[in-house]
């Protein structure tokens, strides 16, 4: 997974990525958040759902990659990037706010990794694999301050160079964060599972 995150950004048509569910994907034609996970690898994920239909994804991370890794990345020719950009939490707090807001006012993408707690202050609990853990609260609060659309997408290896890609709805309707929270746990449970 790690080769292949290079892979996909350089020579995507290389790996046969299935699409699950892709056109639930297209209901963030407007803008919308998605949940992203460690499980699986968030670059293939963002490379394969690129679309001149679709606005900019902006994701929402740690940039923490090696110095040495970065300049190889930089270096090379990108094919399938356009549409991908990184907010660096390194950066800061506030100045990520102020851009994960401004790309929700513009009508784009932000993608947030929930299942990693970035501030120990603003966690949900849910029931995960039998037990009680936390996970990141901002993107379930963002979306139903915003009334935006929530997706969650996973990649799952399942071959040399093959991988499925699952986007699933989270439905934002009626629904609080605790609920939406709980939702996305057990689906990421099946994915795992």
């Amino acid at each position: 997974s790690i080769f292949d995150r290079f892979v996909s950004r350089i020579d995507p048509t290389s790996l046969q990525i299935d699409k699950i569910n892709e056109k639930d994907f297209y209901k963030l034609s407007n803008g919308g958040v998605v949940l992203l996970s460690h499980f699986g690898g968030w670059a293939i994920a963002a490379n394969a759902l690129q679309d001149d239909k679709l606005p900019t994804i902006n994701v929402v991370m740690r940039e923490t990659t090696k110095e040495e890794l970065k300049n190889i990345e930089n270096r090379e020719i990108r094919q399938n990037e356009k549409h991908v950009q990184i907010i660096d939490l390194e950066k800061g707090g506030l100045a990520a706010n102020i851009k994960i807001a401004n790309s929700l006012m513009a009508g784009e993408i932000v993608a947030f990794m929930a299942d990693r707690v970035v501030d120990p202050t603003k966690t949900v609990t849910v029931n995960f694999l039998n037990k009680k853990v936390n996970f990141n609260r901002s993107p379930f609060d963002i979306a139903i301050k915003t009334k935006r659309p929530i997706m969650a997408v996973f990649i799952v290896k399942v071959g040399l160079k093959h991988y499925k890609l699952i986007v699933k709805d989270l439905n934002l309707k009626n629904n609080t964060t605790e609920s939406l929270a709980q939702n996305y746990a057990n689906t990421l449970e099946k994915i795992v599972k």
